[in-house]
């Protein structure tokens, strides 16, 4: 699928030394001025708003660069250091590529202080009670644990393990019945045939498909337009479709709005008329003769043979058990006559799985 940039959103860090929460593409912390360190990672804001990307130049989309000597913190294009002047091929660049969620371009939800409880808007960084930091986690958060899980009762226990005994027992069952291979000697006690003719006419018949595989002479009908095929990129006649946004952390203090979409190619659909031969009826004869015959219907002028198709049964007694054997092969059927005595291969289950004459 391709991917399709919606825009930007500025991400946030938290200075370690001040819990400040600090714009991602400001570098110094505004709290107390301490440069963010390259292993303090960016996070979504509270709030979200789209910068549209035109406005966006191209080093603010490419990961920043931590100076290797003072470890400051510099775009992607910068030659030099901006706070020691220290050529930057030996810095660091950072992380970058990381998805951080889905987008959600609705208003941010009020933040409760951990220290005071009362309630602040989420853009907020120090509460406008107590002026505690908004990006501590309450003791009492910390505390918080999901609910245990429940523990099923011995009874439960024992009834599981016995479901599990059996459905093992089933399974060994079926398997050894399915591989299990033996040879009986049996005797032809009975044999049936059936043959079948398809009779074809031909005339007008009603049809449907895309129109632009719709035979040459045909008379189309109504049309309507339909998804043809998908592609990963836009194409004419296409319909976009594309997944949740989400944000990827571009490592320069801004996360691309991105989405996954495909394109849906519609074509018309249309019934249409066609002359052509077509399966009207079919003819069935069977017997227990040792040739089978085929049926000979009488046909009209505008009328044909189409396909046959025969079905041959055996029946086989042996070992006091009775089997029967299914086959499309005429000669293996003249074969078994009456009292001739076969090997058959049998599975755990007395299905025949092939027959030899003795």
């Amino acid at each position: 699928m391709a991917r399709k940039t919606v825009g930007f959103v500025e991400l946030e860090w938290i200075c370690p030394n001040c819990n400040m929460k600090n714009p991602g593409t400001k570098k110094i912390c505004s709290g107390c001025g301490s440069p963010q360190p390259e292993n303090v990672a960016f996070q979504r804001a509270q709030e979200e708003k789209i910068i549209d990307k035109e406005t966006i130049t191209p080093a603010a989309v490419q990961a920043d660069i931590h100076c290797g000597f003072c470890g400051a913190r510099n775009t992607a294009d910068a030659k030099s250091c901006s706070q020691c002047s220290a050529d930057l091929t030996a810095g660091k660049q950072r992380a970058s590529g990381q998805i951080l969620g889905s987008y959600k371009s609705s208003e941010s939800k009020e933040i409760k202080c951990p220290h005071c409880a009362s309630m602040n808007p989420g853009n907020y960084q120090f509460c406008m009670n107590c002026g505690g930091s908004l990006a501590q986690i309450a003791p009492q958060q910390l505390a918080q644990q999901p609910p245990a899980a429940k523990k099923l009762s011995p009874l439960m226990l024992i009834l599981l393990g016995l479901g599990v005994i059996v459905g093992c027992g089933l399974l060994v069952f079926l398997f050894s019945g399915l591989f299990k291979r033996d040879t009986i000697t049996a005797t032809v006690d009975q044999r049936t045939w059936q043959h079948s003719v398809a009779i074809e006419q031909f005339g007008a018949v009603e049809r449907e498909g895309w129109l632009n595989e719709i035979p040459e002479g045909a008379e189309i009908g109504s049309c309507e337009k339909r998804v043809y095929e998908t592609k990963d990129e836009p194409a004419p006649d296409s319909e976009e479709v594309c997944g949740t946004p989400y944000v990827v952390d571009k490592g320069s203090g801004l996360g691309e709005v991105v989405q996954e979409c495909k394109y849906l190619v519609k074509l018309d659909y249309c019934s249409y008329t066609v002359n052509e031969w077509a399966v009207v009826d079919q003819v069935v004869l069977d017997g227990n003769d040792t040739i089978a015959v085929w049926p000979e219907p009488n046909l009209s002028q505008n009328q044909r043979l189409g396909e046959r198709e025969a079905m041959y049964t055996i029946y086989f007694t042996g070992k006091g058990e009775n089997y029967l054997y299914r086959t499309t092969d005429n000669g293996l059927y003249e074969k078994a006559t009456i009292g001739s005595v076969w090997d058959l291969t049998v599975d755990g289950f007395n299905n025949v799985l092939s027959i030899e004459p003795r």
